[in-house]
C-alpha cells in the first residue's frame, strides 16, 4: 500500500523524466543548470516522495513544466479561498 503522496511523488517524476529525456538531456546537464545534485534528480525521478519542494520546482521550471494545484484540490483556484485557512477580518 502506498503511503499518501507517493503516487503524486511517482507521477511528476515521471513527468520530470520524460520531459528531460524529450529535451535531450542528461542528468547532468539539468542537475548543472539547477544547482541540485545529481543523486537528488535520481531520487525525484524515481518518485521519492520526500524530496524538497524548492528544488523539484526549479528542476521542473528549467524544463518548461508549471506545476498547479487549481485541479488536484476541490475548491481551489484564484478567487477561492481554502476551507483550511481560517477566516480574518481586516
Amino acid at each position: 500500500m502506498q503511503t499518501m503522496g507517493e503516487a503524486e511523488a511517482q507521477a511528476f517524476g515521471l513527468m520530470i523524466r520524460n520531459q528531460r529525456r524529450a529535451m535531450g538531456l542528461r542528468q547532468e546537464d539539468v542537475a548543472l543548470a539547477t544547482g541540485v545534485g545529481r543523486r537528488y534528480l535520481i531520487d525525484l525521478e524515481g518518485g521519492k516522495p520526500t524530496a524538497r519542494l524548492g528544488p523539484a520546482l526549479m528542476i521542473a521550471r528549467h524544463l518548461g513544466i508549471i506545476p498547479g494545484l487549481a485541479n488536484a484540490i476541490p475548491g481551489t483556484g484564484p478567487d477561492a479561498t481554502p476551507s483550511i485557512l481560517p477566516f480574518l477580518e481586516d
